[in-house]
């Protein structure tokens, strides 16, 4: 995971922009979306499947969760952007940002049922990279697809 001042850059194409509100019941549609897009274009397994509905669903979970904190004007940009490589998740959020120092590792010793710091391990394992950006408000998620598009 990395922590840097300006978005990475991004080489894949842009494919949609979706601007949804502080609701988790919201992303289920941009999820929904992201998918069947990704699964138009390249052959996705069950284990591939899986892998990036968990990266999309704790991405923009987290967005809305501790970005917006339950505020009811705040909204969640989620982009997608696509190579024939690679798929990029940009998602940025109205909070205040967050420092990763202060993220319970859930791996360690007695921290097993903590609340948080899931999200942020899912994403670390699932993907090929993690970047925050601007102040913790920006995540940017690179997934190689699982099978090289000929």
């Amino acid at each position: 995971m990395r922590f840097q001042e300006d978005t990475p850059p991004i080489s894949e194409e842009h494919v949609s922009t979706w601007k949804i509100g502080a609701d988790l019941g919201a992303k289920n549609k941009v999820i929904e979306e992201v998918l069947h897009f990704l699964n138009e274009r390249i052959p996705i397994t069950p284990s591939a499947m899986f892998k990036y509905r968990l990266c999309l669903d704790e991405a923009i979970t987290n967005a809305i969760t501790h970005g917006c904190k339950g505020r009811t004007d705040a909204s969640v940009q989620v982009d997608l952007y696509w190579s024939r490589e690679s798929w990029v998740l940009k998602v940025l959020d109205d909070g205040p940002g967050f420092d990763p120092g202060g993220v319970v590792d859930p791996t360690a010793p007695g921290r097993q049922f903590e609340e948080h710091g899931r999200g942020i391990m899912i994403l670390k394992r699932y993907s090929d990279s993690v970047t925050y950006s601007k102040g913790g408000r920006e995540l940017t998620v690179r997934v190689k697809c699982a099978e090289p598009v000929v």
